[in-house]
């Protein structure tokens, strides 16, 4: 009942903004584990969508294109080293 009043009358609607935040991030999740499981390191122009399903729940979708990421000076080929993202191309 509050929250029928809540979004009549404006104001945040906490349970179901965490319950959003819990979803987006469970999508992404899944995508970045998608995601290293095919190899990549890194996740490029990733996107949201979401559609309703019936009248009371919503879909959720984390998609973006996964890449190998190869560092382009020392600094970051030490660092992708250190994190276990595999070695830089031959002679570089």
């Amino acid at each position: 009942m509050g929250a029928g009043f809540k979004s009549m009358f404006g104001g945040e609607l906490q349970g179901m903004t965490k319950q959003l935040t819990e979803s987006r991030n469970e999508a992404m999740t899944r995508l970045f584990d998608s995601a290293k499981a095919r190899g990549a390191n890194a996740i490029i122009c990733m996107r949201f969508d979401t559609s309703d399903i019936g009248d009371t729940r919503t879909e959720i979708c984390a998609y973006g294109t996964a890449v190998i990421a190869i560092p382009t000076d020392d600094g970051a080929r030490q660092t992708a080293a250190e994190l276990g993202y595999g070695q830089p191309p031959p002679g570089q």
